[in-house]
Order: C-alpha cells, then structure tokens, then sequence
C-alpha cells in the first residue's frame, strides 16, 4: 500500500484505483449522469470498497471545492479515518442513507448534504464501492437517493456487461437452479461462488472446501452417484451435482433433512462374519476391523510371517481359531502362501469367534487367495482417500481434534481446498501425518498453507478418467504382489521398462515406495 498526504491531511492509497472494471462503469455511468443534470449544484462520487475516492464530478464550483480540499482518486474515506460519511458509513452498513450538515465527522463536509448507495455486483454478489450524490444542505435534496440509486444501478449493469461471459452464464444457470425459495443451491467456479439464502443458512466456512473437492471429483467422473456430505455443523446432506454448458464450473444442490436440532449419524450397519475388509495401504483396515469387533479383539498380522516364518505364525493362528474367546482380525492375508491360505480358510470357516480379515485390494482375492474370501459371509471395500476427496476437509478437522484437542488450532479454507486437491497415496495415514506435522509447527490460531509441508502445498490437477484408471491398475497390480514391479509387469502383461515409464508419467515413484 503506497500511502501519501493530501493538502488537507487526507491519507490517500492510490494503488489499483483507476484502471478497474469498476472504476471504468464508475467514471461513464457518472459522466452520462452529470449530462443530465446539467447546471444543477450537486456532485457525484464514487468509492471503491475500500472507500478510496475513484472518480468524481458535477458542478464546477462543488469540484473545484472539493479538489481544494484535496480530494482526488485514492483518498481514503473510511468512517476510521474521517467519522460519519455518505462513502464509509453506508459500506460499514451495505445499505444507502443520508449524511446532512452536521451529521458529518468532518467539519469541512458539514456545508454539504449527501446520499450514498452502496453497488453491489449483480454477479458475485460482493461489495464493489458506494456511490455519493451531494449538494449544498440548504438546497432542495428530495431527489438525492433516487438519482443515487439510479446510478449506482447503471454501474452493476455495466459490470454485468462488463463481466466474463462464462460467469454470465454461471449467473444464468445458477439463477434457473435456484428457482424456488427453499431450494440449497451453490454455483462454483474458479474465483467465484455464488450460494442461495437456504444454502448459506447449511454451510459455513470450514464446508466450501469439501463443496469445491467434490466438484472436482464430479468433473472428472461425470454421470456419478449423488453423494453423502456431512457438515461441520454435523448434519448430513445429500449432494447433487450437474455441469454447466461452456463454464468450468459446477451447480451443486444440497438435500437435507427437515430441519431441526442438527446431529451426527453414528449407526453402523449390520454386518456378518466372517468378514472381509478391503483397503489400499492407509485406508484404515486395521480402525475398521477394531471397530466393528471391539478393543478386546485378538490381532495377528501375517506381516509378521517375514520375521518368524509361515509356520509358526499359522500355528499359532489356527491354535487361537480352534479355541473359544473374543474376536480375531487377521490383517494383510495377502502375505499369506497358497498353502497356508487353504489351512486358514478351513480353520476361519469353522471357528466359534467372530473374525475379521483385512487385505489390499488386487487380483490375489480371486488368486492366491480365493479360498480366504470364499468362506466370508460379508465383504467392504474401503474408498481410497482420492477417491473421496470431498471428505477431506472433515476428517482434517477430526484429526486435528484428535491431535490438539485444546489448542482451538484450526485450517484456514484456503489450507483445506490445498488439502482436498492432494491425491494422498497414502490415505488416511498420510493425512494424519500431514496434520500431526502441521499441529507441530503451529501451536495456536490458524494452519495456512504455509503450515503444510512444501509437497502438500500446490493444487493438483484433476485426473483425467483415463489416467486414473491406469493408475488404478498399475496400484492393483502392484497391491496383489506386494510391491513387486516385475510380478506386476507380468501381470499387467507389459514389459518391466514399460511399467517404470508409465509410472514416471503418473508420478507414481512415491506411492510405490510405500507400498513396497
């Protein structure tokens, strides 16, 4: 901010006043008024939200006046810096209204009457600046607030006009969307969000992030199921997406339930056991298992079997089967042989315990291991976090929670819609670290982008639904054989080469680094 001293002891800002699409609609809208009023002893102004003068005039005799005061583009007009004004008390109040005589804070405008009326950009709904039709106090200033508003008027339609067209149609879209006075509808495009009353009264601050992810995650997979939400006020919506003809840009509606006290769904649905829980690396398999059979549960990892030896392990496990008592999880089945998968599959199948079998996805299930998920009686795949990534935000607040529970720490949206961007090879895991790292280097306040570490600070472009296949697959694949990329060529059924390259071009170094 380059700030300088008028004559009169105004402060003035200049920077980025003229030259703007607003002081451009501004300047014409109050030159074509003036022409109209030919002789008469009034003035025009126009501010910007900031309240900075950006162009005015009227009556020679006013101008000159006021220019010997000082006044010129850029001076500061705020209630702050000068009191009670027609330029920045109605921004304070977004609403026009009359400053007479001595009801100004500055004695050099207390000869004056004025009216101003705050402009509203009829697209973005944001605060653009006010507009101030001044005269003499002793003369006739009836008029004042309907020319006022006329002006102010003929400025948005200049910005309308003015505007780009795909934000034109964004605004056209959204308002057909919102037909209707109960409807929750939420236009998003870059730079721009526009949201009906009833969508406002739903979402705060802390939901915009999850709302932009899963516009994302709906562009790139058009023609996908209508989705949950739930907010950071805890009530759960349904989310129903559509496009918009020639915007890069979303309409989004929100479908609650009546409303009323607002509350978290905790249920769970019924499951049967034995079960299978499917997952890449960081899903949470293991917090899924626990928490559907309980903290008392028996755990044995066939991770495990690399350190002891299959034997040993498989005894153990079909000794604890064999045997009354609490639940069982067996997690990573895919490290289990041929072999010791038809021993387990006859002892889990035949046992008196609940038991839970977690493992990566891929094609050992219908392989290698197939004999494990026949003797299940239920089976949940668990979404990989890109898969999901409108849940972000919400589970960021969670485990930040969780992390520093009584820091009144919280993520700026900004740091959210960063977060949801991400494609998290790790998932939940590396979620979690990100924010443990971030609760690390901030003790109290907001977590900004700078918080986050420099990996996870860029928007990541959205998958194109070819590219995310492939690396679906080539994840799969490499899931099914435990990290081996020349299994997983083999797999494939390309060359060792062939996969390295394709890798390198998905940026997929990393994701196998934690899967290997």
């Amino acid at each position: 901010m380059t700030e300088t001293k008028t004559t009169n002891g105004f402060r003035a800002d200049p920077d980025g006043v003229s030259g703007t699409p607003y002081s451009e609609a501004a300047a014409t809208a109050i030159a074509s008024a003036v022409g109209d009023l030919d002789d008469t002893p009034v003035v025009l102004l126009a501010a910007d939200h900031q309240a900075r003068a950006v162009t005015f005039d009227g009556a020679h005799a006013i101008v000159d006046g006021m220019t010997g005061l000082g006044m010129r583009p850029g001076v500061l007009l705020a209630e702050e810096e000068i009191g009670v004004n027609a330029i920045g008390t109605p921004i304070q109040l977004r609403k026009g209204m009359f400053v007479r005589g001595a009801e100004h804070g500055l004695s050099s405008f207390q000869d004056f009457a004025c009216y101003g009326q705050p402009v509203v950009h009829p697209i973005t709904r944001r605060l653009e600046g006010v507009v101030v039709l001044g005269g003499p106090v002793d003369a006739e200033n009836r008029y004042y607030p309907m020319l006022a508003r006329r002006v102010a008027g003929e400025v948005a339609d200049q910005l309308h006009a003015t505007s780009p067209s795909a934000h034109r149609r964004l605004f056209a879209a959204f308002r057909h969307a919102a037909q209707g006075k109960s409807r929750a509808v939420v236009a998003l495009t870059k730079g721009l969000t526009l949201a009906t009353p009833t969508a406002l009264d739903m979402i705060g601050p802390e939901d915009h992030a999850a709302l932009r992810a899963y516009a994302r995650e709906a562009a790139v997979l058009p023609g996908s199921a209508e989705h949950r939400l739930t907010l950071a006020s805890g009530e759960a919506v349904r989310l129903r997406c559509s496009g918009i003809d020639g915007v890069d840009g979303s309409l989004l509606e929100l479908v609650g339930a009546a409303r009323g006290p607002r509350r978290r769904d905790t249920a769970d649905h019924s499951v049967a056991f034995p079960l299978l829980v499917v997952g890449e690396v960081g899903t949470g398999r293991t917090h899924r298992a626990r928490m559907l059979v309980g903290d008392g549960a028996t755990v044995r990892d066939a991770a495990d079997v690399a350190r002891g030896g299959e034997v040993g392990w498989t005894d153990d496990v079909l000794r604890l089967l064999g045997s009354p008592g609490a639940a069982v999880v067996l997690e990573n089945i895919q490290f289990v042989s041929e072999a010791g998968t038809a021993l387990l599959a006859r002892a889990v199948e035949s046992s008196g315990r609940e038991v839970v079998l977690t493992a990566t996805p891929g094609e050992h299930l219908h392989g290698a291991h197939a004999g494990l998920v026949a003797v299940c009686a239920d089976r949940e795949e668990l979404v990989p976090l890109r898969r999901r990534s409108h849940e972000i935000p919400r589970l960021a607040r969670e485990m930040l929670s969780q992390a520093a529970p009584l820091s009144g720490l919280r993520f700026t949206a900004e740091a959210l819609d960063v977060l949801s961007a991400q494609p998290w090879p790790g998932n939940l895991t590396e979620l979690r670290r990100i924010v443990d790292g971030a609760v690390r280097r901030r003790s109290a306040g907001d977590i900004t982008v700078a918080d986050l570490p420099a990996t996870h600070r860029e928007f990541a472009a959205p998958e194109s639904p070819l590219r995310r296949a492939e690396r679906e697959a080539i994840e799969d694949a490499l899931a099914a054989v435990g990290g081996n990329k020349q299994r997983a060529a083999v797999h494939l059924g390309v060359s060792r080469s062939t996969l390295y390259n394709r890798m390198r071009a998905l940026k997929m170094t990393g994701t196998v680094a934690q899967r290997a």
